[in-house]
């Protein structure tokens, strides 16, 4: 049972516009927000965004601006559906937070005493992780490494966990920050445990529905059979294309949930608010503080400084922390294949914002949030949609640039050192399982088994290395090197797939 949702102090009014729908309240800060919003979208060539904001505790914004689909007429509005990705995060955290505040569960607790099969690459590791270690990027893993076992693979989660063995640090244990999302598949699963159904259905029953979140849902399964649903799109080759939904079930904890500006506008006043549920509050008082309390350092980049005057960052519980002209900060991002999310909470002005996007490449919900987040504070506006769409336009001539030094560093006039039809065969990897190379005439062809949409044409580059041009979208351009044994047989060959998905390079062995 949903109890003490207040109601929103000023009645909604509706702002229709030329190209846009809004659900704005009548409030005066705002008033700048339709028009604004209409000139970005157009700077950076995204189809569509939906916002939300939360001001004096109160759902004060919430609207749509653009388009669902590019070159259809359908309008996103405050309803419309969009991955919130890893924006999942902060609420698989809050999950365990109910069982922390019900005392079925702590914080520290060791991670073996729900999970006995999960096992690290360090047994040491394994003996020693607790649920915190989870949820704040400390375990001395790569930075997204083992992605490649869920983003686009049909292993399920149990099997993904089953293969984090295989990953192996980078640093030593509780001592970096490494964005890890396979460890909140496990945080997800400790709280199947503990709850005695799939997280799924957890934060169905324990988050979404007792404060009335009816839109969000944590897969895109059945989502065809909705009509209000943003559709993903990715710049390719300089124009904003339509490209496919993607499953994300197996890292569902991590990145799976699905929602609009009005239940997320719900989800963060719940949280500002401390929203009551049947007689007591969602989450406690003291669960908040601690998952917005820094758990892990993170270093302070030239961004943080040149962009919010940041003198420290950190990572909680399912959010990052930083200093914000005197505030505190929660926030985090989300990505997934065609979409961005963004959220931003500052408890002490009881504040937060959320903005949703259509498009892959140019993130524009962190710079449309600040804008939100400024207006909110009371701080003079400032254009950072300006100076973030700077900033990506220079990563992507940026981008250009380096592959133009690759390609004056080409060895041109070179051959494979053996017949093409020898690079033929199946290659396997510990973590990642099998690929296939297959022959068919000059062409060759890469296709990892687990993964049905990452298929990759190679064109031989130099020497024994082929620049594989994947079908998928999603996939980058990339380089695949086949590696001689001292018979002069092929022996393996080596990889990486996407600096999104797993920037690792991974080494697969032919099998014989």
């Amino acid at each position: 049972m949903m109890v003490s949702l207040r109601p929103f102090a000023i009645c909604l009014l509706l702002i229709v516009s030329g190209s846009g729908r809004w659900t704005a309240a009548q409030d005066p800060v705002f008033a700048d927000v339709p028009d604004y919003v209409r000139h970005v979208l157009l700077q950076w060539d995204v189809p569509g965004v939906a916002l939300a904001a939360v001001r004096n505790g109160e759902i004060a914004l919430t609207g749509g601006y653009g388009v669902r689909r590019a070159g259809d007429s359908a309008r996103v509005d405050d309803q419309t559906l969009f991955a919130v990705a890893s924006n999942t995060k902060q609420m698989t955290a809050t999950l365990l937070a109910t069982f922390v505040d019900e005392r079925r569960i702590r914080w520290d607790d060791p991670v073996g005493a729900y999970l006995p099969e999960l096992q690290l690459f360090d047994p040491i590791v394994t003996r020693e992780l607790t649920v915190r270690d989870l949820l704040c990027h400390r375990n001395g893993l790569p930075d997204f490494g083992g992605d490649i076992t869920w983003w686009g693979s049909n292993y399920d989660r149990a099997e993904v966990l089953r293969r984090v063995r295989y990953v192996r640090p980078v640093s030593s244990f509780r001592s970096r920050w490494h964005y890890q999302n396979t460890m909140y598949l496990a945080a997800g699963e400790v709280a199947a445990k503990v709850g005695g159904e799939s997280w799924d259905s957890l934060v169905q029953k324990r988050l979404f529905q007792p404060i009335g979140m009816t839109s969000t849902r944590t897969s895109i399964k059945g989502l065809e059979s909705q009509s209000n649903v943003a559709t993903p799109h990715m710049r390719i080759n300089g124009r904003t294309q339509i490209i496919a939904w993607r499953n994300l079930d197996n890292g569902g904890p991590a990145a799976s949930v699905v929602s609009n500006a009005r239940d997320m506008a719900i989800w963060l006043r719940c949280l500002v608010n401390g929203t009551i549920v049947a007689g007591k509050p969602l989450v406690s008082a003291n669960s908040l503080r601690e998952m917005w309390s820094p758990q892990t350092i993170m270093a302070v980049t030239n961004d943080d400084r040149n962009f919010y005057g940041s003198r420290f960052r950190a990572y909680g519980l399912g959010w990052m922390i930083r200093d914000y002209r005197g505030l505190n900060v929660m926030f985090h991002g989300g990505w997934a294949d065609g979409m961005y999310s963004f959220t931003a909470i500052v408890p002490e002005r009881n504040v937060a914002v959320v903005v949703l996007t259509n498009l892959h490449n140019r993130d524009l919900s962190v710079p449309l949030a600040y804008r939100l987040l400024d207006t909110c504070l009371g701080f003079p506006p400032k254009d950072w949609c300006a100076e973030y769409l700077k900033e990506a336009v220079n990563g992507e001539n940026k981008e250009v640039k380096e592959f133009q030094q690759l390609q004056s560093e080409r060895h041109e006039g070179t051959h494979p050192s053996l017949p093409i039809a020898e690079f033929a065969g199946t290659y396997t990897n510990d973590l990642y399982g099998a690929i296939g190379v297959e022959i068919q005439g000059n062409q060759v062809r890469l296709k990892l088994l687990a993964s049905p949409t990452f298929v990759a044409d190679l064109t031989h580059w130099h020497h024994d290395t082929f620049r594989a041009i994947w079908r998928d979208p999603v996939a980058e351009t990339s380089f695949v090197t086949f590696s001689l044994n001292p018979q002069g047989n092929v022996a393996e060959v080596k990889f990486r797939m996407s600096e999104f998905i797993d920037p690792s390079i991974y080494v697969f062995q032919r099998v014989r």
